[in-house]
């Protein structure tokens, strides 16, 4: 919602961030709402529940936001948008900075850095070159290096060992 507010300040116009999430119609939501109204954005954020249709979700948006403050393993909503060639902007901590290589695949900031978080979304809706730049990128990387079979090999090469022990 910051980064929302300083866009507006830098006079960015004509965007929408539309905060999708389960937690629509809860506590937390409507705790969200409050912060929306009193930083007067709410003329440029909308909360939604999680959409009907995912990879239509993806091809509409022009980037993707991770702006969890608290460290995560791995961010599904994040790997989902990179598949759809949906350039992420996401908080250089936890998981992410292993499938969100920046100015790669997507770009990172500093957790809890308003600023630079607001620049590096501010440089993926105006920059629409460097945007699908990296939402290509992105696309390859995830359908390339994070699929099910590449996932299914790792664990098979790391169990290996274990497997032979236990049938010798």
């Amino acid at each position: 919602v910051e980064a929302m507010t300083r866009l507006k300040a830098r006079g960015v116009k004509d965007f929408v961030c539309v905060f999708a999430s389960e937690d629509a119609g809860t506590r937390y939501a409507g705790e969200l709402w409050d912060l929306v109204v009193e930083k007067d954005a709410s003329d440029c954020v909308r909360l939604s529940g999680p959409p009907n249709d995912v990879p239509a979700a993806y091809a509409a948006a022009t980037a993707v936001v991770s702006a969890s403050l608290q460290e995560e393993g791995l961010s599904r909503g994040v790997l989902e948008a990179q598949a759809m060639g949906c350039p992420p902007v996401a908080g250089a901590f936890g998981g992410v900075p292993d499938v969100v290589q920046d100015g790669v695949t997507g770009l990172l900031t500093r957790p809890g850095d308003v600023d630079a978080f607001a620049a590096a979304i501010s440089e993926l809706l105006v920059g629409r070159e460097r945007r699908e730049r990296l939402g290509t990128a992105a696309s390859r990387f995830v359908r390339g290096e994070r699929t099910l079979t590449v996932a299914a090999d790792i664990l098979g090469r790391a169990l290996k060992p274990v497997l032979a022990i236990r049938s010798a």
